[in-house]
């Protein structure tokens, strides 16, 4: 949802972005779509977190499952 808002947000600032793509307005949405891609939860995951409790047990490889695609 946030990454559509920001789409959206790129094509009606599209002319003032690219007189200045070092301008604030720029420089916002680059950070925000960098922030938005940091806190998606539903980004892929290469692997799950050790377990909290500490039981020593390695991360689950979600590739054995077929669930994970190689990023580009």
């Amino acid at each position: 949802m946030v990454q559509a808002y920001l789409a959206a947000l790129k094509v009606a600032a599209g002319e003032e972005v690219g007189r200045e793509p070092d301008g604030r307005l720029a420089r916002w949405i680059r950070w925000a779509e960098g922030y938005a891609d940091r806190v998606d939860l539903f980004r892929e995951v290469a692997a799950l977190p050790l377990d909290p409790e500490g039981y020593g047990r390695r991360p689950l490889d979600l590739e054995a499952f077929a669930l994970a695609t190689p990023t580009s």
